[in-house]
């Protein structure tokens, strides 16, 4: 441990330390950072005029110190790589009368440094706070925090950008619903950011939407939004991703993108069968699952699709449970052929006597005269019946085409062939449907 006093204390390994031994000129603020890159700490210290680093000699000791004179007593110091480039460098608090700023001094990777020009402006720097060097933003570049609540963001001169969040989670969503979250694009430099593309890729890249707010080009310092919109087009999980490409050294920027469709879960469950072979007149039956895909709700059912004189049962309505699927029966009936009948009519006699008397009070006078001619009379009665029948039949049930009768409607019941059954879900804007094959013989 180093103390502002100029004295190292060994740790024991036990969370104690030993004797403190001293090993450099008491100085006011003091860090300890490897500063030149041999793996050994160094230590930079605040002195009255500037800073100065000692680098270590890796037993605890230190080598003579390296002045960089300032013109002033610094207040604080922080060490970090403010410009990324592989060398630590030193933040400086110049906290005087006349300058309130926060000064770099940038590391040349050998224990010396060099003033860089102040980009961090600090009005309300007060002399004595502290000060600590940390990513506020995301970007990569150390940030500065002072003791009275200040903070300066690090915005080099090179194009430096980042893009929050880095990642958009959509949840649960019904298929064939939209959604849109919106990734923020920072440009936290001090010259403007080109946007060459902002594109999506992925396995499910067609299931998401892009607005580019950002059009081609940042202004330093300021930033826009970028929306994505997430339509799932089928059930399960559903990713892509988002990048944006641009003239910063951090580019491309990905954001991940994921989200769950949710449907009704309308399927035949295994070991089910969606075809069925009946005679006319016998029942097909079925058996279907809905449920168990994250959706919660009541979905109506509906059959279209049965063949004639067949009838489709279902429920007509289920409560759909997102967690665990919920079987239900499907059945269709056909109908048997039945054969139809004819039935007699009632025997109407009037027409017959009739024809017997003007028969008798013709031709039966006229044959007490003559035996010849009752003989020749009795050889046409059977012709003149014949004919007596035939001119009557009409009046007897020529409707049933001679055959003394009226027929009875029959029933052909369900025709044979092959049907495409189809059974739909529906709760809300969710539709679902799932197709049986029914074949009556």
């Amino acid at each position: 441990m180093a103390l502002a006093n100029g004295n190292i204390l060994f740790g024991n390994g036990n969370g104690t330390f030993g004797t403190p031994v001293s090993s450099y000129p008491p100085g006011g603020s003091i860090q300890t950072a490897d500063s030149n890159n041999d793996g050994i700490p160094d230590l930079a210290l605040t002195t009255s005029t500037g800073v100065e680093v000692m680098l270590g000699n890796g037993d605890g000791t230190f080598g003579s110190p390296i002045d960089f004179p300032l013109t002033f007593a610094p207040s604080a110091i922080a060490v970090s790589d403010f410009n990324r480039d592989g060398k630590l460098d030193i933040a400086v608090g110049a906290g005087t009368a006349n300058l309130s700023d926060i000064l770099i001094l940038l590391g040349n990777g050998d224990g010396t440094f060099q003033l860089a020009p102040g980009y961090f402006l600090a009005d309300n720097y007060v002399n004595g706070d502290n000060i600590a060097a940390v990513d506020v933003n995301g970007d990569g570049y150390p940030d500065i925090v002072t003791g009275s609540a200040a903070l300066l963001l690090n915005r080099p001169m090179s194009a430096v950008a980042t893009v929050l969040p880095k990642a958009l989670n959509f949840g649960n969503l019904g298929v064939g619903d939209e959604q849109t979250e919106n990734t923020t694009f920072f440009n936290v430099s001090q010259i403007k950011v080109t946007i060459s593309s902002v594109k999506l890729g992925g396995s499910n890249a067609g299931d998401f939407s892009v607005n580019n707010g950002c059009g081609s080009s940042v202004d330093s310092g300021n930033q826009c939004v970028i929306g994505v919109t997430f339509t799932p087009g089928a059930e399960g999980s559903r990713s892509a991703s988002l990048t944006i490409t641009d003239s910063d050294a951090g580019s491309p920027h990905v954001v991940a993108l994921t989200g769950v469709g949710t449907g009704l879960g309308l399927v035949l469950p295994s070991g089910s069968s969606g075809s069925a072979t009946v005679s006319a007149g016998q029942t097909a039956k079925y058996v279907l699952s809905i449920g168990g895909t994250e959706f919660n709700g009541n979905a109506s059912l509906n059959c279209t699709g049965a063949p004639m004189n067949a009838t489709c049962s279902l429920p007509s309505s289920v409560q759909v449970n997102g967690a665990k699927a919920t079987q239900f029966n499907v059945s269709v009936s056909t109908t048997a052929p039945t054969t139809g009948m004819i039935v007699p009519q009632r025997f109407k006699p009037w027409p017959w006597l009739w024809a017997a008397a003007i028969v008798g009070m013709l031709i039966l006078p006229r044959a007490g005269y003559n035996r010849r001619a009752l003989r020749r009379i009795a050889r046409g009665l059977p012709l003149g019946f014949i004919l007596m029948i035939s001119s009557c039949s009409g009046s007897v049930g020529g409707g049933a085409g001679g055959n003394g009768g009226t027929p009875t409607g029959g029933n052909g019941g369900t025709p044979a062939g092959t049907y495409t059954v189809t059974v739909t879900a529906t709760s809300g804007t969710l539709q679902e449907s799932v197709q049986l094959k029914l074949t009556v013989q």
